[in-house]
């Protein structure tokens, strides 16, 4: 029998806290991880974001575990979101239809002027980071009018 292990270590900032995750979420520290979580919430936690880059696997009851965090988190105007999963917690997120809990994407900080493309037939350029059309500067660059 293989013993699993998952080490937690959580970082508050404020109101917002940061969980690491390190190790396999299994049957065996799904109970470790359920009182880390529900622990954030009693300490008034609003904000709890799951770093899952050294997980290297998370099973169903893990899986539970989270949505459970989520739903409670909900209910007292929290949130919850899991960051950096592994190809397999991917995939599990995926095929039952938890990518809810996955962070979205993150924004670029600044607007890069080169980031264009030409509007087709219109000649002018369309800036995709806002969405809206371009003219080009005094300077010969092209930034967001």
């Amino acid at each position: 029998m293989v013993l699993s292990r998952l080490d937690i270590h959580r970082r508050n900032r404020g109101e917002q806290a940061l969980v690491t995750l390190a190790g396999t979420i299994g049957p065996a520290t799904v109970p470790l991880l359920r009182a880390a979580l529900e622990q954030c919430l009693r300490d008034g936690v609003t904000v709890i974001d799951i770093d899952l880059t050294t997980v290297n696997s998370c099973d169903s009851k893990g899986l539970d575990v989270f949505l459970g965090a989520s739903h409670r988190a909900g209910r007292v105007h929290a949130s919850l979101q899991l960051h950096h999963p592994c190809a397999q917690i991917t995939r599990l997120l995926s095929a039952t239809g938890s990518t809810l809990l996955l962070a979205p994407p993150p924004v670029p900080r600044h607007r890069s002027c080169s980031a264009t493309s030409r509007v087709p037939g219109r000649g002018r350029l369309m800036n995709p980071l806002v969405g809206r059309i371009s003219r080009p500067s005094r300077t010969g660059s092209v930034c967001a009018g």
